[in-house]
């Protein structure tokens, strides 16, 4: 019998992400597989809940509304930068996805909403927020994280 996934498990896993319509927005299998420690922030929060108790070998599909999965926009999250704060020799475009520092510096991705005169609005947002989904798990290892 396989351990079942826990905190601190390492696990490597396809993962494959569908909208609501059928379109594919994120999937690693015809590729390599996803590899992450459980707890360790490196998936968000609520994709990481579906891997735990899972086993190696193991297939699963789960159905997420927008709030179970990547949870609903913030308004706030929509911030109006300076457009000198980016590289003159590489200026930002709308819908690029760009990765920024926070303050206590860790990375956060962003999506270039609109591009004006002086001024940048970009997207803080996880880029699938407001969007229900269907998940399709396949755990290929499992590794007890002690």
């Amino acid at each position: 019998m396989h351990a079942k996934i826990a905190a601190g498990s390492r696990v490597t896993a396809h993962l494959r992400i569908t909208l609501t319509d059928g379109t594919i927005a994120e999937s690693t299998f015809e590729g390599s597989p996803l590899e992450f420690v459980v707890g360790s922030g490196e998936l968000h929060r609520n994709l990481e809940q579906l891997f735990v108790d899972l086993s190696e070998g193991e297939t699963r599909h789960f159905d997420r509304p927008a709030e179970r999965a990547f949870g609903i926009p913030h308004e706030e999250f929509v911030q109006t930068l300076a457009l000198e704060q980016f590289s003159a020799s590489n200026p930002p475009e709308k819908g690029q996805v760009i990765e920024f520092t926070q303050p206590d510096g860790t990375p956060i991705a962003g999506t270039v909403l609109n591009v004006e005169d002086q001024s940048v609005v970009v997207d803080f947002n996880p880029p699938l927020a407001g969007r229900d989904l269907r998940v399709e798990i396949e755990i290929l290892k499992v590794t007890s994280g002690t």
